[in-house]
């Protein structure tokens, strides 16, 4: 999970986004993000689970909090601050 996390971090750091501010202002927002997605998703799927097949609910419920996610990456950790 680490190995993944720190990947997906440099990856959006110097690929998707890339980014000119600094590690130290953007892998505490990282960070948090990840945590906040973890919770948001567990969440949505006990949610969902009340209502839909549990595949289902997952569906929704990842595709709720990739949308987040991205959304949090791109205006608040890797903003530009142009």
């Amino acid at each position: 999970f680490v190995i993944s996390a720190v990947c997906n971090y440099l990856m959006n750091y110097y690929i998707t986004f890339a980014s000119s501010e600094s590690h130290t202002q953007t892998f505490p927002k990282f960070i948090g993000v990840a945590a906040f997605g973890l919770m948001l998703n567990v969440t949505l799927f006990s949610l969902f689970l009340l209502i839909a097949h549990y595949l289902v609910a997952q569906l929704f419920a990842t595709l709720i909090t990739l949308c987040t996610n991205f959304i949090l990456h791109k205006y608040w950790i890797y903003r530009s601050s142009r």
